[in-house]
């Protein structure tokens, strides 16, 4: 079995690799459905999963990225967590490649699916650093 950090830390990650193989409808496995956004320019601020998803998707159609997440503090309050996670994302486009560092700050909410245990991200602010 599982401890909720694990899954919690499980969640997050999940969010970065559901974003880099472009698994759009997975996203409202993760999300609560009243999920809020807020992410730097050009994805901005969501108040659904389907309007990030629109987003995510005309933005990154023609673009790869990998997310590679590092140090992550979670702090546990019953069944929420608040969790700031560090972020670099290599972006690769067709004139070339970049770099952006920042972090995630997310509030995720515990439930359960047949029994078990599992997170979701309810709330994330995206915060670039600057460079």
């Amino acid at each position: 079995m599982s401890t909720s950090h694990e899954l919690i830390r499980t969640a997050v990650a999940r969010s970065a690799i559901l974003i880099d193989r472009k698994d759009w409808d997975a996203l409202d496995t993760l999300f609560t459905s009243d999920a809020t956004f807020d992410y730097p320019a050009p994805l901005g601020s969501h108040s659904t999963v389907a309007s990030l998803r629109q987003t995510l998707q005309a933005t990154l159609q023609d673009i790869s990225t990998q997310h590679a997440l590092t140090t992550q503090t979670i702090e546990l309050n019953g069944a929420a967590a608040s969790v700031t996670t560090f972020v670099t994302t290599t972006i690769v486009t067709n004139v070339g490649t970049s770099t952006n560092i920042g972090s995630y700050d997310d509030e995720l909410v515990m439930d359960s699916v047949q029994g078990q245990e599992r997170w979701r991200i309810a709330k994330r602010v995206t915060h670039n650093f600057p460079q």
